[in-house]
C-alpha cells in the first residue's frame, strides 16, 4: 500500500497525488501545489506543513521539492526545502523559518508564495506525496511587567485554498 490512511490533522481532507487504493502516483514527470499569496512583510514568519512522501526509489532524483517566491507566481521561485527521503506510510511535520528564507537569498515581501513539487524522474518508480496542515505563524512580542516575551500565533488574515497543477490531485 503505497496512501496513507487518513490526513495528517484529523480535518478530513488534504492534497495527496491521486486519492485512489493502489498504486496511483505521480508518473514520468511532476505536479505542484501552489499556495495562494502570503503577506510575510512584517517578519517573524514560520511555514509549517505536514508532509507525506513514500517511494520505492529513495537514493534516485525523486523528492518534494518546496519553493519560494517573492513575487507570487510570477517567480522567481528559490529552493527552500528538499524533501529525498522515504516516509513509508507517515505524515512527517516540518518548519521553514524567516532565516531560511532570508539564508536563501529571498527577501520577505507582501506577494509571497510557496510551490511544493513532488517529482518522478527516470528511472520510473513509485512517488506517492501529500500535503496537509498547511499554515503561517508569525511571533507576537509582547512587554509586560518588565519582561519582554515572544509567543508564536496563527497568522489572522488566513491562509486561502491552495491550488494546484498537474494531473494527480485530490481530497483524503
Amino acid at each position: 500500500d503505497w496512501d496513507p490512511a487518513s490526513d495528517s490533522d484529523g480535518s478530513g481532507s488534504c492534497f495527496l497525488t491521486m486519492n485512489q487504493l493502489g498504486n496511483t502516483d505521480v508518473d514520468a514527470g511532476a505536479v505542484q501545489l501552489t499556495s495562494p499569496l502570503l503577506d510575510l512583510s512584517g517578519g517573524g514568519v514560520e511555514v509549517r506543513y505536514d508532509y507525506y512522501l513514500n517511494m520505492n526509489n529513495p537514493a534516485g532524483v525523486d523528492r518534494l521539492l518546496v519553493e519560494i517566491s517573492p513575487n507570487g507566481a510570477a517567480g522567481p521561485w528559490t529552493q527552500v526545502a528538499l524533501h529525498g527521503t522515504d516516509g513509508g506510510l507517515a505524515w512527517r511535520s516540518h518548519a521553514i523559518t524567516e532565516a531560511d528564507i532570508t539564508t536563501a537569498g529571498v527577501s520577505l515581501t507582501s506577494a509571497m508564495a510557496l510551490r511544493f513539487i513532488a517529482n518522478d524522474s527516470d528511472p520510473q518508480s513509485i512517488v506517492e506525496a501529500g500535503l496537509d496542515a498547511f499554515r503561517v505563524v508569525t511571533t507576537a512580542c509582547c512587554a509586560g511587567g518588565g519582561t519582554t516575551y515572544c509567543a508564536p500565533k496563527t497568522n489572522a488574515c488566513g491562509v486561502g485554498a491552495l491550488a494546484f497543477s498537474g494531473l494527480p490531485s485530490a481530497s483524503a
